[in-house]
């Protein structure tokens, strides 16, 4: 039996829409147990994003008011290892904080870049802990985030690792 996982995780999604005014969304998976089992497992890091995602395209209650013009949605890419909410909300909170704007990418490429600038800073936030002390993985589930320069390679700080989809 896999161990129970209590991790909480960042996603990127992207609307699928060719004319809408807002494009991607960033947001958070917390670590969801399956009740269909008996024994209650945790889901796995993509099983809670995926489930997110479901919930955002379905509308209704649990998803965001800002995805509503934007369904349907992708999945892009996520970040998964916080140990705590606040882990991940200091990420996300820098995520939206730190925009690239660089004229030549997608709306996509720039949060996508917004997510690797904010891997590679010392502290998400002034109060966060040191960014070092949470081992994270980058999940890259659609290419569509790549942009030439770095469909190639993606730089991270050692304690994150990087998986493609």
């Amino acid at each position: 039996m896999p161990p129970k996982r209590k991790t909480w995780s960042v996603y990127l999604l992207k609307s699928t829409l060719l004319h809408t005014t807002r494009s991607t969304y960033t947001g958070m998976a917390r670590p969801t147990k399956d009740k269909k089992t008996a024994k209650g497992r945790y889901l796995s890091p993509m099983e809670d994003v995926q489930r997110r995602l479901a919930v955002h395209n379905k509308g209704g209650a649990g998803s965001a008011k800002t995805t509503r013009s934007m369904r349907p949605l992708v999945l892009s890419a996520f970040v998964t290892g916080f140990k705590t909410e606040g882990q991940a909300l200091a990420f996300e909170k820098s995520v939206k904080l730190h925009g690239v704007q660089r004229s030549e990418l997608t709306p996509i490429q720039k949060k996508f870049a917004s997510f690797l600038k904010v891997l590679n800073l010392p502290k998400w936030m002034p109060y966060s802990d040191p960014a070092s002390d949470v081992p994270l993985t980058l999940h890259i589930v659609n290419t569509h985030v790549l942009t030439s320069s770095s469909s190639e390679q993606v730089i991270c700080p050692d304690y994150v690792s990087i998986v493609h989809h």
